[in-house]
């Protein structure tokens, strides 16, 4: 009976030790809770640069060769349409080229034959009037993909590119090196700066800018340069450390929660049972 009053009658009263364990068990679930809100960025990330990883495996197993044969150039679409949210193909997958790898910045993407949502939702695509991504004299191909997405990289830091650094695109398991020479700030209309150069080999990486604001477009563009075994060392060591560094940091987050919730879960049940006895 609470005050005397018998409508409470059988009812729990809490005395000040008990008020006080339950505002410890509380304030740590909104602790708990409050670390799973904060780690969500970081850990989608990390998730999305796994499955990176294993798409762009893939990409690089698989035989691309009778997909480079739509890229001709052809008279549709400028830098400006590339950044529109258009849908070109249902299924993902049956449009992907290889894989687009720029060490710098630690970023491996699947690379796409269209600019799609959909593709430039999870990757990097071939911008529509461009060479396809095979080399040769005379051709310069354009890769788009979004910057500024949250929980995914994509071509977010590819602003921190500098002259002389290389990226490399895998399609038909071969590779083709390229070293950045050029670095432009441009309207979105600036066509003419992906046009092609007599007896040069170019390839364009593009994106939004500034951040947020994508008024106009940054162009990374690199001159074909040998498929070095440096080259492909960094390429390939870059790529497997970053798989691993977010596979050890994902199990890490994952065992610490785990652990936390645990810890909660013991000392809630071993106070009960103190109390009770």
């Amino acid at each position: 009976m609470i005050n005397g009053n018998p409508q409470y009658r059988g009812l729990h009263t809490y005395n000040g030790r008990e008020w006080r364990h339950m505002r410890q068990i509380w304030a740590r679930i909104i602790l708990v809770a409050g670390l799973c809100v904060c780690a969500y960025p970081f850990v989608s990330q990390l998730v999305n640069d796994v499955v990176v990883y294993h798409q762009t495996q893939r990409a690089a197993d698989k035989d691309a060769a009778k997909y480079a044969a739509r890229l001709q150039r052809q008279d549709a679409a400028t830098p400006e349409d590339s950044f529109d949210a258009k849908n070109l193909s249902k299924d993902v997958r049956a449009h992907l080229l290889g894989s687009i790898t720029i060490a710098r910045i630690g970023v491996r993407l699947p690379l796409f034959d269209n600019v799609g949502a959909q593709a430039l939702h999870v990757g990097a695509g071939v911008v529509p009037g461009t060479d396809a991504p095979t080399g040769g004299r005379g051709t310069h191909t354009a890769i788009s993909a979004h910057s500024g997405v949250p929980s995914k990289r994509l071509f977010t830091n590819l602003h921190r590119l500098r002259k002389g650094d290389t990226f490399v695109m895998t399609v038909a398991g071969k590779h083709y090196a390229y070293q950045v020479f050029r670095i432009q700030t441009v309207l979105p209309t600036a066509v003419r700066e992906l046009a092609p150069e007599r007896g040069e080999d170019l390839a364009t990486l593009i994106t939004c800018t500034p951040y947020m604001v994508n008024s106009h477009r940054l162009l990374v563009t690199g001159r074909r340069v040998p498929y070095t075994a440096q080259v492909a060392r960094a390429t390939k060591d870059d790529a497997e450390s970053r798989y691993h560094r977010s596979v050890a940091l994902l199990v890490g987050i994952v065992a610490a929660i785990l652990s936390v919730g645990a810890t909660l879960i013991w000392r809630w049940r071993r106070k009960s049972v103190s109390g009770v006895s």
